[in-house]
């Protein structure tokens, strides 16, 4: 077992996990020259002077590819969102520069629970570009504890909106890089795990940070989330789950991305 009930409860609570060593030096020397192979072979032109990202990452390799059926990734879906959660695809990001604070598009309503399983392939730390957190900023507890408070306000509303992008933005009048956060210092092989509900941006990192991400939800059955999911991706290339793996001979994988199929998700020719 990879995470403890105590570290459920954490995530539940704070919005995010930190696992630390679940990876060897050599296994994350192979991630990253598998990593550094995918950008070289889809962004020909791929300098490392600007921000980019890329959907259906890791599927393209054959170490990152399978690392979805690694027990160390595998079991915190598993334990988080519950045994048949779905798999809805990996990225792969080079980072240059600041990134401001984003999430918590659904922290007023949640069609579906979705963590972000991700490591990064350099050290970082604050002072580097290390991933920042506002714990607890993916809930809105006076909704939680009293359906009357379903339009009680976020307080965090102003680090969520575009305007957080902005150069001379200043909420709470100071700067975005002074707002309080939690630090979420790695090594390669640490593990970072959080929801996309919660607040998390990055400050003062240097050019050249690569993260490799696994997206994970629950599965979709009311019609609600269905539609969500339909609407919101159909057309786009995130969610559609790669050939290798709707016919892979592992039967976690094909499970963990069939769902994706019964719903009407295109396959993807990997």
């Amino acid at each position: 077992m990879i995470i403890s009930y105590d570290q459920v409860t954490h995530f539940n609570t704070f919005g995010f996990l930190k696992l630390p060593e679940l990876f060897t030096q050599e296994e994350m020397e192979t991630i990253t020259r598998e990593s550094k192979e995918i950008m070289a072979e889809q962004i020909p032109d791929f300098d490392g002077t600007k921000t980019v990202g890329l959907p259906l990452f890791a599927e393209r390799r054959p170490f990152l590819a399978q690392l979805v059926d690694d027990d160390r990734i595998h079991d915190i879906p598993e334990r988080i969102l519950g045994p048949d959660f779905v798999f809805t695809g990996s990225g792969g990001h080079f980072w240059v520069g600041d990134t401001p604070w984003h999430g918590g598009g659904h922290v007023k309503k949640w069609p579906i629970r979705q963590i972000k399983v991700s490591m990064y392939l350099e050290p970082l730390n604050a002072d580097n570009g290390c991933l920042r957190v506002i714990p607890g900023s993916h809930r809105n507890d006076l909704r939680l504890i009293d359906s009357r408070w379903d339009q009680a306000p976020d307080y965090l509303e102003g680090l969520r909106e575009s305007s957080s992008y902005h150069p001379d933005y200043r909420p709470f009048r100071v700067k975005p890089s002074e707002v309080p956060f939690v630090p979420l210092e790695s090594q390669p092989g640490d593990v970072l795990v959080h929801t996309e509900d919660l607040l998390h941006a990055s400050f003062g990192g240097p050019n050249g940070r690569y993260q490799v991400v696994f997206n994970f939800i629950t599965n979709p059955r009311t019609d609600e989330q269905v539609h969500y999911l339909l609407e919101r991706f159909y057309s786009g290339p995130e969610l559609r789950p790669p050939e290798s793996y709707v016919k892979s001979d592992r039967p976690r994988i094909r499970r963990m991305v069939s769902r994706m199929v019964e719903i009407g998700f295109k396959t993807a020719k990997l």
